[in-house]
């Protein structure tokens, strides 16, 4: 294990320590950074306007300076907290018009390049923080003003707000932190006579129990499966993360977790096709699975489905793999805004609701997010979850995704590589070899 790793997501979860201690229990050269260009939004470098934040909750934006508007919102709209926020909105604005179109929450800056010089994009999103860079180096994004901009450094994870922070300007607010935990049925194992696993290795032994049922996740999903190689020191862009050139998985480390990552797989004999995380999600809700790897997204699902068919569960750490303590991913969910907005200061203004007590307060009442906030005491009933509590003690061990161009190129081999692995298409040797070079391919715009 790297030590670097852990301080570092210290302070992505720093905003938590509190609860814990309460509890007692495509292509181009990262070295250069582009200089973004004056955004379409004139406005923008400078704030324009006079929207005003407080520290607390939002309450000094004076809202009556809006009205006539139209601002298009790009949210999932499957989601209730898509639906309280516009509900919220449209109080604060009623002479504002509110139009929701559906986006998911990978979409949105690839829609913007298409959609943003046209005037047809969205006006406000939400985007994972590893695509921050490319919105900035398109100049798609609208950057922050100098009072949200204090209020944000005030408020929010610091780690968080440099997810946003590039070359001295910053374009957008961080909401949320997740990584992915342990989720586990307490009473399919009680029933067993089992107590939860703390290591891989006693989880394998438990397989014996329950068939070829006793763990689902989505094991192609580089996203969920990278902790088996961190596991085992894998450099994932080199020491610190930021090399692009040291995509590093034809190493020993990535072999190593491969070939415990395989080992696993002898006691999940399911093609890795059929382990969707839709498919591996309804397993656990309904009961039928002692162990599920997922992230907060799963909470309240698992929640509904444990009251309706009448099991207790828990979330906790990952278990440790041959007494090492796996380093899972990590990520910010980033509110973002156009920069071709017509309304670049009502824009801010939404945004800063959206990052504002009040706003965070709907993100983990509607969707179970964890706010990337100092101070999360500020959210009711969040210090009392214990599956919250269980995503943020996992959340010590995690790793940041690399907020480089580069990573665009990780995924798809990353995902072939654990893919077949898993299905025995390939040798954990084979499978890395040919993921290094796929990477280069990739990077070097063959493919």
């Amino acid at each position: 294990m790297k030590k670097f790793k852990i301080l570092t997501l210290m302070m992505v979860f720093f905003g938590f320590t509190f609860i814990l201690v309460a509890c007692g229990d495509d292509d181009g050269n990262q070295a250069n950074e582009p200089t973004p260009t004056q955004a379409p939004a004139t406005e923008a470098q400078t704030g324009g306007g006079d929207v005003v934040t407080d520290d607390t909750n939002g309450a000094l934006i004076d809202w009556s300076q809006f009205g006539g508007e139209t601002i298009t919102l790009w949210l999932d709209e499957e989601q209730d907290y898509t639906h309280e926020l516009i509900a919220r909105l449209e109080e604060l604005l009623p002479n504002t018009t509110i139009v929701l179109e559906s986006m998911g929450l990978v979409d949105g800056i690839d829609q913007l390049q298409l959609d943003g010089p046209a005037g047809l994009g969205g006006d406000i999103m939400l985007a994972p923080h590893d695509q921050i860079i490319r919105g900035v180096n398109q100049n798609l994004l609208l950057p922050m003003s100098p009072e949200i901009v204090a209020d944000m450094e005030a408020r929010i994870s610091p780690f968080a707000v440099g997810t946003v922070q590039h070359n001295g300007m910053t374009f957008g607010i961080p909401l949320t932190v997740e990584t992915v935990a342990l989720f586990y049925n307490r009473t399919m194992l009680a029933d067993a006579g089992l107590e939860p696993a703390t290591t891989f290795e006693e989880l394998i032994d438990q397989a014996a129990y329950f068939d070829d049922h006793v763990i689902r996740w989505a094991p192609a999903d580089a996203y969920q499966s990278i902790f088996f190689l961190n596991a085992f020191g894998f450099e994932l862009f080199g020491p610190n993360h930021d090399n692009g050139d040291l995509i590093n998985f034809d190493t020993p480390p990535v072999v190593r977790g491969l070939e415990f990552f395989r080992r696993v797989q002898e006691v999940v004999p399911v093609p890795a096709g059929d382990l969707e995380w839709s498919f591996t999600h309804e397993e656990f809700v309904v009961g039928n699975l002692p162990y599920f790897i997922s992230g907060p997204w799963s909470i309240s699902g698992a929640i509904e489905g444990s009251n309706a068919h009448g099991f207790e569960f828990g979330v906790s750490l990952l278990p440790t793999i041959e007494g090492n303590r796996p380093i899972s991913f990590s990520g910010n969910n980033i509110v973002v805004g156009n920069s071709f907005t017509d309304y670049p200061d009502l824009v801010r203004a939404i945004m800063a609701f959206m990052a504002s007590d009040e706003g965070m307060g709907l993100l983990y009442t509607y969707r179970n997010s964890i706010p990337a906030l100092i101070d999360a005491s500020v959210v009711p009933g969040l210090s009392d979850d214990p599956f919250a509590l269980g995503i943020v003690a996992q959340g010590n061990y995690a790793m940041p995704m690399p907020p480089i161009p580069e990573l665009d190129h990780f995924w798809t081999p990353a995902a072939e590589m654990f893919e077949m692995v898993w299905n025995g298409v390939q040798t954990p040797e084979e499978a890395a070899a040919h993921a290094e070079e796929r990477f280069h391919q990739l990077r070097s715009g063959l493919e």
